[in-house]
């Protein structure tokens, strides 16, 4: 879906026309693998196919990360598969926002770390857990999800001139935007299977989809 710059996708990445940036926030890579080692039994999967999502969206597109890379804290090995996956796609990794749970970042010498926004265009991209006082930015942290049919799935949100991102990771709870303050008057885009609609607010907070 089209939404004034931006191209809203499915695989949770806002695209930004002009200048054919994809921005993405929270991966939260190795988070599996965390909970593997806190004693969880659950499947490894591995990051190629964490990644299929991202190589629908076919080549020559420069990307930001919107913070929330790792889980944790950054893995080397982890780091350099995504890197060497994003050659292979064909993508220009231009920028990554250091995310609160991106611990280690400064170690990640070869790859684009940014400590604070990032420019798209008029736009500036940033994590989201620091405050923010300007307008016309993009902000991951806060997992928006909105309700349809007795589900939650995942969206974006336009409060504004500001835009929220849903977590790329599915794995990543998703956080209901019904009654906060931060998304009062948005709009709102769900992810319902592979596509993006924009929900038709029967009240300030109603549901339904157009």
């Amino acid at each position: 879906m089209i939404v004034g710059d931006w191209l809203l996708t499915p695989q949770r990445v806002a695209i930004h026309q002009p200048t054919r940036t994809a921005v993405v926030a929270d991966l939260h890579l190795g988070y599996d693998a965390a909970r593997i080692g806190a004693g969880d039994a659950i499947p490894l999967r591995s990051l190629a196919e964490i990644l299929a999502p991202l190589g629908q969206l076919g080549p020559d597109l420069k990307l930001v990360v919107a913070g929330d890379l790792f889980e944790r804290r950054v893995d080397r090995a982890l780091l350099g598969e995504f890197q060497t996956f994003l050659s292979s796609a064909g993508w220009d990794w231009i920028a990554w926002i250091a995310g609160n749970h991106d611990r280690g970042f400064d170690s990640a010498t070869d790859a684009p770390v940014v400590a604070a926004g990032f420019a798209v265009g008029e736009w500036r991209v940033h994590h989201g857990h620091e405050e923010i006082l300007t307008d016309k930015i993009v902000i991951g942290h806060w997992h928006p999800a909105w309700r349809v049919g007795g589900r939650t799935c995942p969206c974006f949100a336009l409060a504004g001139d500001r835009l929220y991102l849903p977590a790329y990771s599915h794995d990543a709870a998703g956080r209901s935007i019904r009654g906060e303050p931060r998304f009062q008057g948005c709009r709102v885009f769900p992810i319902v299977g592979t596509q993006v609609q924009e929900a038709r607010l029967r009240s300030e907070w109603g549901q339904g989809i157009k």
